[in-house]
């Protein structure tokens, strides 16, 4: 079975990417799906000023969050799945995922911050297309 994972930040377009997975498991592919929500850390200024506790339980609760929805509608499908939550760089944290849960694909929304702004400041699927050396498929 082929492990895939679709990354989840709670927008319409990563939930567009769920839909996807869900459509290629009715259409026979067998796939052991990793849902992974990564919350970025906090500016130094912040995490000073809080305690470490209170930033663990923060991150937690936007992690829940945002996989809440993704994790409803793969239920609702019958469809196993894994959750997952990390902290780190967004493109970075789901190319090292996707290496260590020896992932062979990548289902994800894309955002769109409009063509200057992606090409002026990259993207995150730009950035884990060019660090991933496995499939990724991109849903608008």
């Amino acid at each position: 079975m082929a492990a895939v994972l679709v990354p989840v930040d709670g927008s319409e377009n990563s939930m567009r990417a769920v839909q996807t997975t869900v459509k290629q498991i009715k259409s026979g592919a067998a796939m052991e799906i990793h849902l992974l929500n990564v919350q970025s850390e906090l500016p130094a200024i912040v995490s000073r000023s809080l305690s470490k506790t209170f930033i663990d339980t923060y991150q937690d609760e936007e992690g829940n969050k945002a996989l809440s929805d993704a994790m409803a509608l793969l239920d609702q499908a019958g469809i196993p799945f894994i959750p997952h939550s990390r902290i780190g760089q967004v493109a970075e944290t789901i190319a090292a995922f996707a290496k260590e849960m020896q992932c062979e694909q990548i289902i994800m929304g894309i955002r769109g911050v409009g063509k200057f702004f992606g090409l002026l400041l990259g993207s995150v699927e730009n950035k884990v297309l060019y660090l991933v050396d496995i499939p990724v498929t991109l849903v608008k």
